[in-house]
């Protein structure tokens, strides 16, 4: 969590590392990303019938090629009934 006095921001740095290839071919080089990603939890109001959701959004920054220099977004949503 980062955040400074009572407010607290959900966000946290990432490194990741990943391998792309296509199926059946060679495996390609590391893809290393760096970025942050924020989380926001809702906990469930079973009494209106809504679930408990998590949702997350984050952007990385992609540091080999073939993408370097770039951007990349994501966000994504999960229910918990």
């Amino acid at each position: 969590m980062l955040g400074g006095g009572r407010e607290q921001i959900p966000a946290r740095l990432i490194y990741t590392r990943h391998r792309m290839w296509d199926e059946g071919g060679r495996r390609g080089g590391w893809l290393d990303l760096v970025g942050v990603e924020i989380s926001l939890d809702r906990a469930a109001r079973p009494l209106v019938r809504l679930p408990s959701a998590q949702i997350r959004v984050g952007a990385a920054y992609v540091l080999d090629a073939p993408f370097r220099h770039e951007t990349m977004l994501w966000a994504g949503i999960a229910w918990t009934l």
